[in-house]
């Protein structure tokens, strides 16, 4: 099965920060998850929670940035398989130093867990496997997607990853004279990151295709749903789980 370079443990750590750092940046400069801070309210409102948990996190800035918008009290914590290392503490909001793999981890049904753009990393049977955890505990869970298997969005994903990605390297933080040595001079940066995009889209799902995911969990008080919200700058689709 095709994989993105930035899950292998030999990618070197800076290309995959720097990736990070790219798509963190740019979401969080398009406010694209921002659609979705009613629904994370309401999750919050109906669900008894002390804290939420973002998974595979990365950089944090989607997560991070939606947290800010909900005007809520609630702590969120940052975790990754591979943990940011320049991610800076701030109110409400902290990053879990330690490896925490979405795959393994206990759940716990008084965390609200996230996941901004990753499941399509996973496959079939470790996205079902995650899902049957959360139903388990009875934990709630928001997944986003915004990628889509069709020509559109691998057009627009291909431009992203090369002219918009030299377009704004300097203006991405932390500035960093390697990256733009890795992204003007020897451009792999360049490659890695459209690589990965490509795959991504590849291995990304239409929204039928997550019914069908769903529809193939069966836990006991316990429903997941998806939804599609459409938008202009790209649509967002996301599993809802809460217990019935």
């Amino acid at each position: 099965m095709l994989k993105e370079l930035e899950d292998y443990t030999w990618f070197p750590k800076e290309f995959r920060q720097w990736q990070m750092e790219f798509i963190g940046s740019l979401v969080t400069w398009l406010g694209i998850y921002k659609p979705l801070v009613p629904e994370i309210k309401s999750i919050l409102a109906n669900n008894s929670v002390f804290a939420i948990q973002d998974t595979c996190s990365g950089t944090g800035l989607p997560a991070i940035q939606v947290h800010r918008s909900l005007n809520a009290g609630t702590t969120l914590l940052l975790t990754d398989k591979f943990p940011y290392r320049r991610g800076k503490p701030a109110s409400g909001i902290l990053f879990s130093k330690y490896r925490v793999d979405v795959l393994t981890m206990q759940t716990d049904p008084g965390i609200f867990y996230t996941m901004f753009n990753a499941f399509h990393h996973f496959t079939e049977e470790e996205q079902k496997s995650m899902l049957y955890k959360w139903a388990e505990t009875k934990s709630p869970v928001l997944i986003a997607e915004i990628l889509e298997p069709n020509f559109f969005t691998m057009i627009k994903i291909i431009l992203t990853t090369t002219i918009v990605q030299l377009l704004t390297a300097p203006f991405i933080a932390p500035f960093s004279l390697k990256r733009l040595f890795f992204t003007y001079l020897v451009p792999i940066n360049i490659l890695t990151i459209t690589y990965d995009g490509i795959v991504s889209v590849l291995k990304s799902k239409k929204l039928y295709q997550y019914q069908h995911l769903i529809n193939s969990v069966e836990a006991e008080g316990y429903r997941y749903s998806v939804h599609k919200i459409k938008k202009i700058t790209g649509n967002i689709i996301y599993i809802k789980g809460n217990a019935s």
